[in-house]
């Protein structure tokens, strides 16, 4: 036996799952009773006793066991005082954390923090700038999807006046010459097996893929 996994149950009905190292004398004696993030006063004011649930020779195979044993009650028993399982932390404990995060102003709350992170992930490629990255999410969504969700967020800014629809006339008639030469001076290329790689500007290769029937989705950007 290399490690053990054990439960602490407390009096009122309380009980806590967790895993250690053997230390070489009877796991019921060694001292260990958790190191709790939360709920410490409980070890400190309530009775508990110590129950040893399993033994095992790698570390690995006790660490499956004690996440499946909170698993059986992670967020669904309030009796179960373990604040996270596997790595997965409680809501209420998250939101916690911000809330101190935020009051410090630190990290994320940093607007410091905040560029130079943003710099490193770019330089770095990493985070959202990840190569492949930003093709998930709602550019894998159902053309019906993104419709539907374009046309509420389109309904709710006419409404309230924001993006495009807080410009006035001028603002947007600059606006689109600007979208229009930026649109104009790329050149997409068609990438439909079936069909030759025809090159063109974004609309007109739209254009040219729906008169033969082709998916629009087909298509690289070659400049």
């Amino acid at each position: 036996m290399q490690y053990y996994t054990y439960t602490v149950w407390f009096v009122d009905g309380h009980y806590y799952h967790g895993m250690a190292k053997y230390r070489g004398v009877d796991p019921l004696l060694d001292g260990y009773y958790g190191t709790p993030v939360t709920y410490k006063h409980k070890w400190q004011e309530t009775m508990f006793w110590k129950e040893i649930t399993g033994t095992f020779n790698t570390q690995q195979e006790a660490n499956l066991f004690e996440q499946e044993q909170i698993n059986k009650c992670y967020k669904t028993d309030p009796k179960c005082l373990n604040a996270n399982c596997g790595g997965y932390i409680l809501d209420e404990h998250i939101r916690k954390g911000h809330e101190k995060l935020r009051q410090r102003g630190e990290f994320f709350y940093d607007p410091e923090w905040q560029k130079q992170n943003q710099e490193k992930c770019r330089e770095e490629k990493i985070g959202i700038y990840a190569p492949g990255v930003r093709s998930r999410g709602s550019a894998n969504q159902p053309r019906e999807v993104k419709q539907k969700t374009g046309k509420r967020v389109g309904l709710l800014a006419k409404t309230n006046k924001l993006g495009i629809f807080g410009l006035s006339l001028e603002e947007q008639k600059r606006n689109k010459s600007m979208g229009a030469k930026t649109q104009h001076a790329q050149r997409w290329m068609n990438t439909d097996d079936n069909h030759e790689p025809f090159v063109s500007t974004p609309c007109g290769l739209s254009r040219w893929q729906k008169h033969r029937g082709i998916d629009t989705a087909k298509r690289i950007r070659v400049l």
